[in-house]
């Protein structure tokens, strides 16, 4: 997701509400779940659920990291110490919002959440999250899921109204990264109203932004209802037409054959990739997540699969092999996780 101060044609996007249109209802399906009754869930429904296609089902489901241990993050190896002092502010921010939520700061090569600044990627910041989903996916209660990986791209540099680059201030840099954790912490989509900082607007987030340089704090009832619940919480199912998922179930059936056991779904305001294990051979796409979930796009609309691949001549050995995916499972993140952010 890239946030107005520093991507172009945001402002034709926030004059729109198409583009952070509310998915579904939240507040009906709040009031059958026990963990948020009697609490205030915000903007939830603004929020884009993962989704899953399996067995002629559409399953859509929430993802968030696990509360048991802090969240090891890496900060950006050539922030100055300025830069380096907001991105703390706008990370200690979020320790307040969630009880028991907490960030590590590590180095980069043992972090899982990972936040850099790169000059030369398309213009705004962006943010991928990688949720792990266990099969099976027909369970009644919660999936086997969670957020196992994210990155943070951010930029120095927005755009005039003439669009000429300028340096971002120090409020718009804290606010651009309070949104993108907030996307990092499993919120997709965009709050359509209040003083969220998961607005999409240019004028919020810098508001945002310049509250906690005066020591205010995030108020995000939607995230603190995200993290009051388990995550693989199942937002509803919905049945398909038959033969609608022949594409997915047969990759699917692939990669089991393979020996991959695990799905990873990167979720993005254009598009969803669901991969199995980190290798993208066994991949396939879901276009315009937002209006696949509210009903406004058919899912065959929304399928797309690259073609299959032809088998490597020399594949790795399989003690490396088993050694990347021990190492990719134990939170290790491989670069084809993060290509083509689409946020």
């Amino acid at each position: 997701m890239g946030v107005a101060l520093a991507c172009a044609g945001l402002l034709a996007c926030a004059s729109s509400l198409g583009c952070v249109a509310s998915t579904w209802d939240a507040a009906a399906w709040a009031r059958s779940r026990p963990e948020l009754a009697g609490r205030p869930i915000g903007r939830l429904g603004d929020a884009t659920p993962y989704l899953l296609a399996a067995d002629d089902t559409l399953h859509l489901f929430l993802c968030r990291w696990p509360g048991v241990a802090p969240i090891r993050t890496a900060l950006p190896p050539d922030a100055s110490s300025e830069e380096e002092a907001l991105l703390r502010r706008a990370i200690e921010a979020w320790e307040r919002v969630v009880p028991g939520l907490r960030f590590e700061i590590v180095d980069a090569a043992d972090a899982p959440l990972r936040i850099v600044f790169r000059e030369d990627a398309r213009e705004g910041a962006r943010t991928a999250a990688v949720c792990r989903a266990v099969p099976p996916f027909d369970a009644e209660e919660a999936l086997d899921a969670t957020l196992v990986a994210a990155e943070i791209r951010l930029q120095r540099q927005g755009r005039d109204a003439w669009g000429r680059p300028r340096v971002l201030s120090r409020e718009e840099l804290v606010g651009v990264a309070a949104h993108e954790l907030g996307h990092a912490l499993g919120l997709q989509g965009h709050a359509r109203a209040g003083a969220s900082v998961m607005r999409l607007e240019a004028a919020s987030v810098r508001r945002v932004g310049a509250r906690l340089l005066d020591g205010g704090v995030l108020d995000e009832e939607a995230v603190r209802a995200l993290y009051a619940l388990p995550s693989g919480a199942r937002v509803g199912r919905r049945a398909l037409a038959p033969g609608a998922t022949v594409t997915p179930d047969a990759i699917a059936r692939r990669a089991l054959g393979a020996g991959e056991r695990v799905a990873y779904l990167r979720l993005g305001d254009s598009s969803l990739r669901v991969s199995w294990g980190p290798d993208s051979h066994f991949v396939y796409y879901l276009r315009h997540p937002v209006e696949l979930v509210s009903e406004k796009r058919d899912f065959l609309q929304s399928l797309s699969a690259p073609p299959r691949p032809v088998p490597k001549v020399q594949p790795m050995s399989g003690s490396i092999s088993r050694a990347f995916a021990s190492r990719f499972a134990a939170g290790a993140t491989s670069p084809s996780v993060f290509n083509t952010i689409e946020r």
